[in-house]
């Protein structure tokens, strides 16, 4: 990305995104704007690798708001590709938990738009909530975060995808000296049986249903589609 910097393209690729997402990004947030050009060139590679990999199924998984305009452009130029979209966190709901605002208490009452605007991000907010409906199946971490999501991002997540750090298991390596190697197998374990039941769940959900006869969304719904 460094080298794209000052490059024509990124006038062109904040252009083309304006187009499909009517989001503003202020030039001045450095950040947004090379998620932008990197959600740009992730797209290209898909498009790429999917028309050289016809025979096969391929899903991509985005992490987080800052790869959602992979997952917007995928949806909105029509890849034939399975999307998920996990959040770890909502963004807006780590500026509210650090505004001492009693964020789980009242979660349902905030003005989520007011809220993202006088805290600068609304541009950002604006991206996670569209990748979250854009994507075909979007997932969280914890129970608490699909309750989060819901209320800040109008989509409660398809699927939880726990982590092994919850609870015990999270006691457990906060001090490795404590960590017998009984507990460290038994957390690796964890992980490799988690992993793989949550794969497994994610491609039965793609696959049994019919996202991918329809895998475009009009430019409308890509910038409107979370109002309703």
């Amino acid at each position: 990305l460094e080298e794209l910097e000052g490059v024509v393209v990124d006038d062109e690729w904040m252009a083309d995104f304006w187009k499909v997402s009517h989001i503003s990004i202020p030039d001045s947030d450095k950040e947004t704007v090379e998620c932008v050009m990197f959600g740009e060139l992730v797209t290209w590679f898909l498009g790429e690798f999917n028309s050289r990999n016809s025979s096969k199924r391929t899903v991509a998984h985005f992490h987080e708001w800052q790869t959602g305009v992979g997952c917007i452009l995928t949806r909105t130029r029509g890849l034939e590709i399975g999307t998920i979209f996990t959040t770890h966190a909502t963004l807006l709901g780590r500026y509210l938990c650090a505004g001492s605002s009693d964020f789980y208490n009242n979660m349902p009452y905030f003005d989520c738009e007011g809220e993202a605007r006088r805290r600068g991000i609304h541009h950002r907010y604006c991206m996670e909530m569209a990748a979250c409906h854009a994507a075909h199946i979007f997932t969280t971490v914890s129970r608490i975060t699909q309750d989060e999501s819901e209320h800040l991002l109008k989509r409660r997540p398809d699927l939880i995808t726990l982590t092994v750090l919850t609870s015990t298991s999270s006691a457990q390596y906060t001090s490795s000296r404590t960590c017998t190697r009984w507990q460290r197998r038994r957390s690796r374990t964890l992980f490799r049986v988690t992993s793989t039941v949550t794969l497994i769940l994610i491609w039965i959900t793609l696959y049994t249903s019919s996202v991918l006869a329809e895998t475009s969304i009009s430019t409308k719904e890509s910038i409107y589609f979370w109002k309703g």
